[in-house]
């Protein structure tokens, strides 16, 4: 996957912590939201979509670079900060993401993975008793649903380690 695309599928998949972060910004510029939330996305997607050379791909500096230069731009954001428009937008798009990214993360790494609460728990450092909560009652935290993601993220990279560790193997026997 390419870098432009690996970075759009992370805002995609995390659209609570853009509004989270552009909340923050917008009281720096002094700004607030005049459209409703899917226009200020897409105009940040766009913006990525356009953008060859993002050497920064830290989520805050991202957002602080997009705003940066959209800031004036009269058909998205009005002077003064206002945090009505934002707490509206930030309420509806986290109360859906959550809904739709924690829902099953609990039961369905365990399933894919073959572990149980226990293992897991011990993988990313949270009690079976918390993740079988979590998993019944479908109210996983942000910073669980964040260990499980790093870590599923820590294994698909120890895979590709491996990868790049066979291959290794094999040019060093084809050159002796």
């Amino acid at each position: 996957m390419k870098e432009n695309e690996r970075i759009m599928q992370y805002w995609y998949n995390h659209k609570c912590e853009f509004f989270e972060l552009l909340d923050n910004l917008l009281k720096k510029y002094n700004i607030h939201p005049i459209q409703h939330a899917g226009a200020i996305f897409n105009d940040f997607q766009h913006w990525l979509q356009s953008r060859n050379d993002i050497k920064n791909t830290n989520p805050y500096f991202m957002v602080d670079e997009w705003l940066a230069i959209r800031k004036n731009t009269d058909r998205l954001f009005e002077e003064g900060y206002d945090s009505t428009p934002i707490n509206k937008i930030k309420s509806e798009f986290c109360m859906e993401e959550n809904k739709q990214n924690n829902e099953n993360i609990v039961k369905k790494v365990c399933k894919e993975l073959g572990l149980t609460y226990k293992q897991l728990g011990e993988r990313i450092g949270v009690s079976e008793s918390s993740l079988r909560s979590a998993a019944s009652t479908g109210k996983i935290s942000n910073q669980v649903k964040r260990a499980i993601e790093l870590y599923l993220e820590n294994l698909q990279l120890k895979q590709e380690l491996e990868k790049f560790e066979q291959l290794k193997k094999l040019l060093k026997e084809i050159t002796s």
